[in-house]
């Protein structure tokens, strides 16, 4: 099972906003790849869920599914990295940037606070 499997990841990158705040995050990333647009899964249908719409919402949802300081381990990051297209986030043949992850990876090793 995907969940219960630790990833590997680098915090030795170049984060898309910085400091990768929560807020900054979800303005750059989480609103625009998740909740609007192509990669709507999470905005009115909250598909498991998760709203992303508001930063709110996203980090209520979020915060279920990320395990402060321990990046590999969260189900958030498992979702990013995973090569299980039935299971990466976001869906589709198309991931989140590099430095979109890895703002996300950073912000979670740095205790994923709002």
């Amino acid at each position: 099972n995907e969940n219960d499997k630790c990833v590997e990841v680098s915090l030795d990158c170049e984060p898309i906003v910085s400091p990768p705040t929560f807020d900054a995050i979800h303005t750059n990333v989480l609103r625009s790849s998740c909740a609007t647009g192509t990669g709507n899964c999470h905005g009115e249908a909250a598909s498991a869920g998760l709203d992303m719409r508001t930063a709110d919402s996203a980090y209520a949802g979020l915060s279920q599914r990320v395990t402060p300081a321990s990046v590999g381990c969260s189900l958030l990051e498992k979702r990013l990295e995973s090569d299980n297209p039935s299971f990466r986030m976001p869906p589709g043949p198309t991931p989140l940037s590099e430095a979109q992850r890895c703002a996300i990876r950073q912000w979670i090793a740095n205790g994923a606070r709002r």
